[in-house]
C-alpha cells in the first residue's frame, strides 16, 4: 500500500475545505452550506457502507477517520459540491437546472478519479464493475448525490429563513432520499439489468435541462479559487495514475482522465473567455 497518496489526499482535502471556506466568508449562508455538505459527505458514505455493504475504505492508510469513513473524503466531497454550485451561479443557470448541473459536475469528476482510487487503494469494491473495475451503480449514486443535495438545498433556501435549520433540513432530506432511492435502484433497476441504459438516460436528461436553461445565459467568470478545486482533484489522480504506472495496464483510463481534465478546465475557462470577448466588444463600440 503506497502511503504518499493518502497523505497528499488528506492535505489537499483540508486545503480545499479552507479554500472554499475563504471564498464563502463572510457570507454565512455559504458557510452553512459548506457545513451541510461536509455532514452530507460523511453521512452518505457511512450510511452507504452500513446499509449496502458494497465497498470499504482502507482506513489504515488515511490519517483522519471517523467510524468507517475517512474525513478526507467528506472534506473533498464538500469542496467539490461547493465548486459545482458556485460554477452554476457564475453560469447564471436557471434554478431548475442547477441540480442536474451539479449531478453532471460530480459525475465528470468521479468518472476520472474512482478507477484510480481503487488501485491505490483508497477503497475496495465487493464486486468489480464495467468501468475499469468500478461498478456502474457507483456513478448512479454520484449522480443522485449531486441531484438530491443541491435540489434539497434550493427547496429549503426558498422556504426556510433560519440558516442552521435550512442546513439541517437540507442534510436530513438529502441523506434520507438518497438512501431510499439507492435501495429502490438496487432492488428494482439493477435486477432488471438496465443500469447502463438508465444512467445514460439520466445523464442525457440532466444535460438537456442544463442546455435548455442555459440557452440565454450571460456567464460571469468563475472564481479562480472555485476553479482550482476540481482541476486540482483531476491533476492529483492523473499524477497518481502516471506516477504509479497504473496507466500501463489501462491505457484507455489515461485517455479518459486527460479528457475529463480538459472538460473541467474548459467548464471554468469558457465563462472567462466569454466575459473577455464581451468586454472587448464593449470597448470597441
Amino acid at each position: 500500500m503506497a502511503q504518499l497518496p493518502y497523505l497528499v489526499a488528506a492535505v489537499l482535502s483540508v486545503a480545499g475545505l479552507v479554500v472554499v471556506g475563504y471564498h464563502a466568508a463572510p457570507d454565512r449562508e455559504r458557510l452553512w452550506l459548506i457545513g451541510a455538505a461536509v455532514g452530507y459527505g460523511f453521512l452518505l458514505e457511512q450510511g452507504a457502507i452500513v446499509v449496502f455493504e458494497r465497498y470499504t475504505y482502507a482506513l489504515d492508510g488515511f490519517p483522519m477517520t471517523l467510524l468507517d469513513v475517512p474525513l478526507t473524503i467528506a472534506f473533498a466531497w464538500a469542496a467539490i459540491v461547493y465548486s459545482a454550485l458556485e460554477t452554476a451561479r457564475a453560469l447564471d443557470l436557471d434554478t431548475s437546472a442547477i441540480p442536474a448541473f451539479t449531478a453532471l459536475y460530480l459525475l465528470h469528476v468521479d468518472l476520472a478519479i474512482d478507477a484510480v482510487a481503487i488501485r491505490i487503494p483508497f477503497w475496495t469494491w465487493a464486486n468489480s464493475g464495467a468501468w475499469f473495475g468500478v461498478p456502474i451503480n457507483n456513478f448512479v449514486g454520484w449522480y443522485l448525490i449531486g441531484l438530491l443535495f443541491s435540489g434539497a438545498y434550493l427547496i429549503a433556501h426558498d422556504r426556510i429563513a433560519s440558516l442552521p435549520l435550512r442546513a439541517g433540513v437540507t442534510l436530513t432530506a438529502a441523506v434520507a432520499s438518497l438512501l431510499v432511492l439507492l435501495e429502490l435502484w438496487l432492488r428494482v433497476v439493477a435486477v432488471h439489468g438496465v443500469i447502463a441504459r438508465a444512467l445514460g438516460f439520466a445523464v442525457m436528461v440532466g444535460a438537456a435541462l442544463v442546455v435548455v436553461a442555459g440557452a440565454e445565459i450571460d456567464p460571469r467568470p468563475v472564481s479562480i479559487l472555485v476553479s482550482a478545486i476540481p482541476v486540482t482533484v483531476h491533476l492529483f489522480y492523473l499524477a497518481v495514475l502516471l506516477g504509479y504506472g497504473y496507466h500501463r495496464d489501462q491505457p484507455l483510463l489515461l485517455v479518459v482522465a486527460v479528457a475529463l481534465l480538459f472538460v473541467g478546465v474548459a467548464l471554468h475557462a469558457l465563462p472567462a473567455l466569454h466575459a473577455r470577448r464581451r468586454a472587448g466588444a464593449s470597448a470597441r463600440s
